[in-house]
């Protein structure tokens, strides 16, 4: 019987967070995301698509921020997210979501054959 080996580029060891800064508040990234996270993120992205619905997408975001994020950053994010001060704009608020996304669940970490 065959049988094929798999490894995964990504590790939660990775010794330093990703970060990333808004409103002169600095934000820590979790190593890495459940992959149960992302496979419902992902059936909620092609729902969308399917629907052209973004409701479901836009309901997970504040979820995705606080499962991606260390705890005591979640919860400053959430508070900025709330806020009627401090006023992130959709384009910005998707492109910390890309860049969490590219620092849990695409880069190779330790481990790593790249």
């Amino acid at each position: 019987m065959a049988k094929k080996t798999f490894k995964s580029k990504v590790t939660a060891e990775r010794k330093e967070l990703a970060d990333f800064e808004i409103f002169d508040e600095t934000f820590y990234i979790k190593p890495a995301v459940p992959t149960s996270f992302y496979i419902d993120l992902m059936a909620t992205l092609a729902e969308m698509q399917e629907t052209k619905n973004s409701t479901a997408f836009v309901r997970e975001l504040k979820p995705f921020f606080n499962k991606a994020l260390v705890a005591e950053s979640a919860k400053r994010f959430a508070k900025i997210l709330d806020s009627e001060d401090k006023i992130i704009d959709i384009e910005t608020l998707m492109e910390i979501f890309d860049y969490i996304i590219s620092e849990t669940a695409n880069r190779p970490t330790n481990g790593s054959d790249k």
